[in-house]
């Protein structure tokens, strides 16, 4: 069974609080894109270590480990992540390949908001803010809530609020895993 409670600690705590704060305060698309993945990542490896039962799955190897964003990617859908979420996380590898192997190419595009997004709302749990309805609220000395959906929101700042979809829908399927069936 799923070890929710874990996944939890894994993801939620851990200066998580202060890594998306960065990333909302970035002043460049590759920041974002490269700090957003490496959260993403990080959330597939806590998936795999929670969905295994194996707290010590990514250790002992040191420096030696050489296991790919890809491969992680389905572990975790092998381990009972949905492959709609699945889909999401390879497009935006995708994306975020692009941005690392091509410095002078590295604004989000409309394209690619409107490609991910799509894909969060393939099987997008009712039980969660609904995408239409989506906000993102940064308080302190640089006040402002945008829209998702709003005609001046910009491309980052619709890539971070993706993020949180990501985030929410993740650790609401976590629970769904962790819930024993009826």
């Amino acid at each position: 069974m799923f070890d929710f409670t874990h996944f939890e600690e894994l993801t939620l705590a851990s200066h998580q609080p202060d890594r998306i704060m960065t990333i909302v305060r970035s002043q460049d698309d590759i920041g974002i894109y490269l700090r957003t993945h490496l959260l993403i990542e990080q959330i597939l490896e806590a998936w795999i270590i929670c969905a295994s039962g194996n707290r010590d799955f990514f250790s002992g190897f040191g420096e030696n480990i050489n296991m790919d964003f890809a491969i992680k990617a389905q572990l975790a859908m092998n381990y009972g992540m949905s492959s709609e979420l699945n889909k999401f996380i390879r497009k935006f590898n995708n994306f975020r390949n692009k941005r690392s192997h091509q410095i002078n190419n590295s604004d989000i595009t409309n394209s690619e908001i409107d490609s991910l997004t799509s894909l969060m709302e393939h099987g997008y749990p009712d039980s969660l803010t609904p995408i239409r309805d989506f906000k993102l609220g940064v308080y302190g000395a640089e006040t402002r809530v945008v829209s998702f959906t709003g005609s001046s929101t910009s491309l980052r700042d619709k890539l971070i609020m993706l993020f949180a979809m990501f985030s929410m829908r993740v650790h609401y399927e976590a629970k769904c895993l962790s819930t024993p069936q009826s």
